[in-house]
């Protein structure tokens, strides 16, 4: 198995990702979680998703995704580094998609909560350029930029402006 240094973040990770687009819609539950046992069984050890998965989902259904994950990963959480995206469009409004504050931090919080997870690193857009083309992947490039947030602190830090 090949495994390589996640960033400068002191982590180890496969050298292979499991990418979830598709839990939810396309692969249901059941198929994704087999999927993801196959996956943890071949030593892969990222996970990534998003707010908006599963792919070509509604408003009513974005986040799905991230919903099967977080009960996958109960009580083995602490074995995968887990990586979401956060300017994806939630909803009609202007606030509810971008890299706008307000829909960060609201992106965040959903996002803890779907992956039922206290800390999860975030990816705003896959890049980082606020585009959310994901053409400058920091957490894929040599130097990923990982953030960890944790529930408690950014509850207590929370002010919006």
């Amino acid at each position: 198995m090949q495994y390589r240094k996640f960033g400068n973040t002191g982590l180890t990770r496969f050298a292979a990702h499991l990418d979830t687009m598709t839990f939810g819609l396309q692969t249901d539950e059941d198929v994704s979680r087999k999927i993801m046992d196959e996956a943890a069984d071949a030593g892969v050890n990222f996970i990534d998703t998003a707010n908006v998965y599963p792919l070509g989902a509604g408003y009513d259904i974005a986040g799905r995704t991230e919903e099967i994950v977080g009960r996958w990963l109960k009580g083995r959480r602490d074995q995968y580094i887990l990586a979401t995206k956060a300017v994806h469009e939630m909803g009609p409004l202007l606030w509810q998609k971008g890299a706008l504050r307000k829909h960060l931090l609201d992106a965040i919080d959903a996002s803890l909560k779907r992956l039922d997870s206290q800390m999860t690193p975030i990816a705003r857009d896959g890049d980082g350029d606020g585009d959310g083309d994901g053409d400058r992947d920091p957490l894929y490039g040599p130097e990923p930029f990982v953030q960890e947030r944790h529930a408690e602190q950014h509850v207590d830090q929370r002010i919006d402006k």
